[in-house]
């Protein structure tokens, strides 16, 4: 039985992973044409779902920003069946000239759909990313990136954040280093920089996707990894934004089944042939850390767990995918043991 074949038994249904033209994702639009910037230079990409209590703030971060040229705010609503979606039209009803919203009648987050066609949208020559629990704290943000991208002809731009946790603790994610021009090697060595700061250059975005064909899913570090194979990554040293910890669409602690959390793994193995080596064996460690922690370890506050069958056959897919290409099973020993532990000391 194949790698494929044993994560659609642990999946529960024939994993769908959409490779073609975004484009023809399904999507309705609601905005005002005849009012909206014709070319904004930036295009604000903010997908959301079931985040009635966190939509408004993450508007209200892009509405404030000041700037000397025109953007737009992109918001993908993936089928929330609370109030987001009417909270969205409200303010596209507001600022019709810069708000667009997406949606459809069909969630679409278990092969990606949401993010792809968001992105897939925006008309900006950069493209900014928020999502819906997230925020913008800098009125300037936008500004000074723009600026500082242009300045350096470099092919994103990153910078400083605060995370905020369930628990109430805040978290500075400060890059600290003195270089601002990074290449890949300075980023490979650990994530200094969260994705509601990325500006990325949206033509380079694309030759990118063209470079890595093999990559269907983009996301978080991915993104910011990739873009570093083909440019300079300009660092702003300040914090610029707020990442809500746990809150996130992608949140295991809201989506507590079996199909998510085996979507994610296999978002994450897709990594495993794409051509530059050091990614593909990051993602692979990743995929089997979240097949591990996620599925055979997991356990909540009230002792939630999977069935046994699944956490047995998640195991077997870790150990296959360590056979397949890492060769270090000792290693993943090693790791399910710690993993094991914190997790044990959690609960």
């Amino acid at each position: 039985m194949t790698l494929n074949d044993e994560l659609e038994i642990l999946h529960g249904e024939p994993i769908r992973i959409f490779d073609g033209d975004p484009m023809d994702i399904p999507c309705i639009e609601s905005s005002d044409a005849d009012r909206l910037c014709k070319r904004p230079v930036v295009s604000v990409d903010m997908v959301t779902y079931n985040q009635e209590s966190y939509i408004r703030q993450a508007i209200e971060g892009v509405m404030m920003q000041k700037t000397d040229f025109e953007f737009e705010l992109v918001i993908g609503d993936d089928c929330s069946n609370d109030q987001t979606r009417e909270i969205c039209f409200e303010y596209q009803r507001k600022y019709p000239d810069k708000i667009r919203v997406l949606w459809s009648d069909e969630n679409l987050f278990k092969y990606g759909g949401n993010a792809k066609r968001t992105l897939a949208r925006c008309r900006g020559e950069y493209v900014a990313f928020c999502e819906g629990d997230d925020y913008w704290t800098d009125p300037l943000k936008l500004q000074k990136q723009v600026d500082l991208i242009r300045k350096t002809g470099a092919v994103m731009c990153v910078a400083d954040s605060e995370w905020h946790y369930k628990d109430g603790t805040v978290e500075k994610f400060v890059y600290g280093g003195s270089k601002r021009l990074l290449d890949f090697d300075d980023l490979w060595e650990g994530r200094y920089f969260h994705t509601t700061t990325y500006l990325i250059d949206r033509a380079v975005y694309a030759q990118c996707k063209r470079k890595y064909p093999e990559i269907v899913f983009w996301y978080d570090r991915a993104t910011l990894l990739l873009m570093s194979t083909m440019g300079k990554i300009c660092v702003l040293p300040e914090i610029v934004s707020v990442y809500r910890a746990g809150n996130g669409i992608s949140g295991l602690a809201n989506n507590e089944s079996l199909a998510f959390a085996t979507m994610i793994a296999v978002q994450q193995l897709q990594f495993e042939q794409c051509s530059n080596e050091k990614i593909a064996r990051y993602y692979g460690e990743k995929a089997i850390k979240h097949l591990v922690k996620h599925i055979v370890l997991a356990r909540d506050s009230q002792g939630w767990r999977f069935p046994e069958e699944a956490r047995n056959r998640a195991m077997r897919l870790a150990r296959m995918i360590c056979r397949k290409r890492h060769g270090w099973l000792p290693e993943l020993g090693l790791r399910f043991r710690v993993w094991r532990k914190t997790i044990s000391a959690k609960h």
